[in-house]
């Protein structure tokens, strides 16, 4: 299940929060209100070295691409080049895993994540 993890470092212009578990981390950003969603990353596969994010943001809209996390010189993760095929169709598994994992979250949160995935699988 998704835990909110409560210290997370906050920005100037808008709020920030994290949810995470074992496979899953969910980052959502606000604008200044902490009321409208200017984005959010789903990051999955922690656990299967084929780590993923799937981002939506309300100025640039949606991707999904490969977590490279195996840089020699800066080993913080970056996101990759866009999974090929990924553009029309998205993993009907994260879905359903991401709704199991979601349960304790605000319910108008997660309608708004699965609904930008809904959009993006029909891309």
């Amino acid at each position: 299940m998704l835990k909110e993890f409560i210290n997370v470092r906050q920005e100037k212009n808008g709020y920030r929060r994290l949810f995470t578990d074992e496979d899953i981390d969910l980052y959502i950003w606000y604008d200044d209100s902490k009321e409208n969603i200017r984005g959010f990353q789903l990051v999955y596969g922690k656990r299967h070295d084929d780590m993923k994010a799937f981002t939506w943001e309300r100025d640039k809209g949606t991707s999904h691409t490969k977590v490279d996390d195996e840089g020699w010189y800066n080993p913080s993760p970056i996101l990759a080049a866009p999974i090929p095929g990924s553009d029309s169709i998205f993993n009907k598994e994260v879905v359903k895993s991401f709704k199991k994992k979601s349960k304790n979250l605000d319910k108008p949160l997660v309608t708004f994540i699965l609904e930008k995935m809904k959009e993006y699988g029909k891309r």
